[in-house]
């Protein structure tokens, strides 16, 4: 990493690049872990403890150096199939039950069986509830800022089942007890530990100093010093096996009776508390117990290599008497697209339903929109135009079309902050391997269009209906065509609003960028100002307004194909012309340039949505 060295004192030296280190955060570390441990990692801040865990968990997305292996064999790209990580931040969707939460992490990372028996798989989520003291909430919603759900106690629970569920050999939780009560805390590693013996999972956890009763649960202990990153003790953390206190003796900092080793020795390696040395600490463990270390590292490398990660998967097949989907080299999830997509949108459909302000009160709000634009201009599709000197009722007729292809505009700017309030929870379970960027973007798109087709329809009925039941040129036959329309630049203007919000850090933020560039293209509409208006060297703006080519198509098959001469005439004034040379965007070419611009931007929303990293 790079630091700011010295602060520059000349004007030529404010001006020229300030001058740059290297900062070492993390000295080479080695160690060696089995099945049934559960480790945990302590240190004062800024030792790496985080850094540490995230190489050995393979979710680390800065370079770094160094090599891990896992029985035997350096790590690759499969060991994901057998591992499981658990962030710091306990995110989910406010309005699923604690039951679908875990069963939705289940469906897309465990190896489920295919036609499996669905008591089977319920029987197993049941158990782990249990094992993790979750069973009394299961069916009680997650919760957050706007729905009443479990504690926070429960919820990092619920973070930790989500982990569990696809029953890893190995687990590596960050702080998992942050912010927690002492007794949550204590409930948090009690579980751990009961978990760690009962499925001989390997589990490493990242934790600050914990009470005496919480210390005796972890079998391992893996303790760091900083400025830089440094092991200073590797072993048994309590118990008769413990010689952390016998350590702490042979290193000169015996500890006094009657308190906590661990808080004894952290507080002993922090650099800058009184009476601290952790330079003592770090001597004596690489001139006696580092080369220890260092042999059965060597020792284990050299052994006869054991099961592979996809070996172990296939050894865990073979005791069940059904069939599983096959296993490819190089394989790092094991549900497919299929299966991603279908739980996507099975519990996008979910929050939907549930969830009123992305349901039933964006059609209530197209409703509601459609009344009032429409009984400002009532009546206004069944004037013929004769002559004309009838631009007044033309420009209506005009006014009317622009209201029913802008409303659903508002149904999409309504979708940010929804997106945005997902996009953390898609983060973290993207960094899980649950299911990649296209699946994610194709359910949300999915199952946010039926809301959005009913609300755009209702509103643009109302409008036809108040503005027009017998309308002269937009007639009902061509009803269908602008509902099309409608429907195109919903989903236009929507896949522009969503990399708006996936590429800015809050809603706040995107709904301003969004606002401003529809801003901008909505200008280009055909209506104000008209397209004669448009000077010669900006009218390149047409080809990138979604709402120009909603326009520009309705009014040439209104007024010119379907019209008379005078609404024809008045139409080509404006500079509507059934000419492509022109600069007019006839019909044809309107659903071409539609899915040209929609392709478009959701390739780019599935290229900002793969590079989002949730650790650096």
């Amino acid at each position: 990493a790079e630091t700011e060295g010295r602060r520059p004192s000349t004007p030529r030296a404010l001006l020229s690049k300030p001058p740059t280190e290297t900062k070492v955060i993390l000295e080479p570390t080695s160690g060696y872990f089995e099945s049934s441990q559960l480790v945990a990692l302590m240190g004062p801040s800024g030792c790496g403890k985080s850094t540490l865990l995230d190489m050995i968990a393979d979710v680390k997305t800065a370079p770094y150096t160094g090599t891990v292996y896992f029985n035997g064999r350096p790590r690759d790209r499969t060991f994901r199939l057998i591992s499981s990580y658990v962030p710091q931040e306990d995110v989910g969707f406010e309005h699923c039950t604690v039951r679908e939460t875990i069963a939705f992490h289940q469906r897309l990372k465990a190896d489920l069986p295919l036609g499996a028996p669905a008591d089977l798989i319920d029987a197993a989520n049941d158990r782990l509830l249990e094992d993790l003291g979750l069973a009394h909430v299961a069916d009680t919603k997650f919760g957050g800022p706007n729905v009443r759900g479990i504690s926070g106690g429960q919820r990092r629970r619920v973070t930790l089942a989500k982990g569990l569920c696809s029953w890893p050999h190995c687990l590596f939780a960050d702080e998992p007890t942050s912010g927690l009560s002492s007794t949550d805390a204590e409930l948090v590693v009690r579980a751990l530990r009961h978990v760690t013996h009962k499925y001989r999972t390997l589990v490493m956890i990242v934790i600050h100093q914990p009470r005496p009763e919480v210390a005796a649960l972890f079998d391992r202990l893996l303790l760091l010093t900083s400025r830089p990153g440094r092991l200073v003790y590797d072993g048994p953390m309590t118990g008769p096996m413990s010689d952390l206190v016998a350590y702490c003796g042979r290193v000169g900092r015996p500890v006094p009776p009657h308190q906590n080793p661990a808080d004894f020795v952290l507080d002993a390696i922090t650099p800058g508390a009184r009476d601290a040395d952790p330079d003592a600490f770090v001597a004596y463990y690489k001139e006696h117990r580092r080369p220890e270390v260092v042999k059965r590292v060597a020792a284990a490398v050299a052994a006869p290599a054991r099961p592979t990660p996809v070996g172990l998967v296939q050894a865990t097949r073979d005791r069940y008497p059904y069939e599983f989907q096959p296993l490819k080299d190089g394989q790092r999830t094991l549900s497919d697209f299929k299966t991603q997509f279908v739980e996507l949108l099975k519990r996008r459909c979910t929050l939907v339903r549930r969830d009123p302000e992305i349901g039933v009160g964006v059609i209530l709000g197209q409703v509601l929109q459609g009344l009032i634009a429409s009984l400002v201009v009532q009546g206004a599709l069944e004037k013929r135009i004769k002559s004309v000197s009838d631009f007044a009722e033309y420009q209506n007729q005009l006014t009317v079309m622009m209201n029913i292809t802008m409303n659903c505009v508002y149904v999409a700017l309504a979708n940010i902050p929804t997106f945005c309030s997902e996009k953390s929870v898609c983060v973290s379970e993207q960094s899980e391997g649950l299911y990649n960027s296209l699946a994610y973007l194709a359910a949300s798109t999915m199952s946010s269009l039926p809301v959005a087709a009913v609300a755009t329809l209702a509103g643009t009925l109302i409008q036809y209906v108040i503005c027009g039941p017998t309308p002269v040129y937009f007639t009902w036959k061509l009803f269908p065509e602008v509902y099309l329309n409608v429907v195109l630049l919903y989903l236009a203007t929507d896949s522009l609003f969503q990399y708006f919000a996936v590429t800015q850090k809050s809603a706040g933020a995107a709904q301003n960028i969004a606002l401003f560039f529809f801003g901008f293209v909505s200008m280009f509409n055909g209506v104000a100002p008209t397209p004669s208006a448009f000077p010669v060297w900006i009218r390149w703006g047409i080809w990138v307004s979604p709402t120009y080519y909603a326009m520009s198509n309705l009014v040439i098959r209104g007024f010119i194909q379907d019209g008379t001469k005078a609404s024809e005439k008045i139409t080509e004034d404006v500079g509507f012309r059934d000419d492509l040379a022109y600069g007019s965007i006839n019909p044809p070419m309107t659903y071409i340039l539609f899915v040209i611009y929609i392709a478009t931007l959701k390739a780019a929303t599935v290229y900002a949505m793969k590079n989002l990293k949730q650790a650096k």
